[in-house]
């Protein structure tokens, strides 16, 4: 499949999607190697666009009796979540912002 070029971004910008042609590994070694393959890239905006709503033929859940709990938190939040552990390093320095944010809106000022 080709490239699509992210027109909004400046030229020279770099970026990285992370499962747009499916979804990524749920095992810490395969999220971990795939990351490995660009240690020596560095990447402006990293897009995570994991995830599934259909897992091994079973569509959106209708009720709580038909949930498949564990297919769905591997793919759905423990492949992210790796994802987030081994790419983030391999953001630019410079533009590299905090990816922790706050829970809750007690102390936070919205307005700002």
């Amino acid at each position: 499949m080709a490239g699509k070029l992210l027109t909004s971004l400046a030229p020279g910008y770099s970026a990285l999607v992370i499962g747009a042609s499916g979804g990524v590994g749920h095992d810490e070694e395969s999220v971990h190697l795939a990351a490995d393959r660009f240690q020596s890239t560095s990447f402006d905006l990293i897009v995570c666009a994991t995830g599934a709503l259909t897992i091994d033929g079973v569509g959106p859940e209708k009720s709580i009796h038909q949930i498949s709990m564990m297919n769905q938190f591997a793919v759905n939040a423990i492949g992210p979540a790796l994802v987030l552990k081994y790419f983030v390093p391999l953001l630019a320095k410079k533009k590299r912002g905090d990816p922790r944010f706050p829970v809750g809106s007690r102390g936070v000022d919205w307005r700002q």
